[in-house]
């Protein structure tokens, strides 16, 4: 019965508006730009696959790991359905589709080291705001330089020191205290 087939079909299709962050979904690469791609992921818009968000290691170009036409598997991070807007990831966050609000003092958090400064590192756990080891949370002993202790795109297991709701801002810590 064809009616039967189409109706099946149409309730096999994955709708913009049913996508939640931390869902899982196959796609296929569109189009590669300078910031990333655009995966189809089998309905409209098409996600951004951001070239920070295609490995735990820093890219230079998002050619360098994915091709036109390439299947592959992401994790959505981020949705603004008001605006159409689709955020994607290759990389699975353990904490995907937590926000600030999520988080307080106390909590342990994974993630990955994005940028390390002079006075510290800014990690990313998955949530919208990325979290600031400072250098004297590093390590127990005195260190002069967070490369002593850390690098970009190590991956860490730290404590949630601070939370300040109001700027933005996370504290992290990589000694229990």
């Amino acid at each position: 019965d064809i009616d039967a087939k189409k109706e099946e079909l149409y309730k096999s299709i994955i709708h913009f508006k049913d996508v939640k962050i931390g869902d899982e979904l196959d796609g296929i690469v569109k189009q590669i730009t300078s910031f990333g791609c655009f995966v189809d992921c089998g309905f409209k818009p098409y996600g951004l696959l951001h070239i920070s968000r295609m490995s735990i290691n820093k890219i230079e170009n998002p050619s360098d790991v994915v091709k036109v036409g390439d299947k592959v598997h992401v994790y959505v991070c981020d949705i603004d359905y008001e605006n159409h807007k689709l955020a994607l990831s290759l990389i699975k966050a353990l904490d995907l589709g937590k926000t600030l609000d999520d988080i307080k003092v106390g909590d342990e958090l994974d993630g990955v080291v994005k940028k390390i400064t002079e006075y510290g590192a800014f990690v990313d756990c998955g949530i919208k705001t990325n979290g600031l080891i400072h250098i004297s949370k590093m390590s127990e002993e005195r260190i002069f330089s967070p490369y002593e202790v850390l690098l970009e795109g190590d991956k860490v297991h730290c404590y949630v020191i601070g939370v300040d709701y109001v700027n933005n801002k996370l504290s992290l810590s990589l000694i229990k205290e």
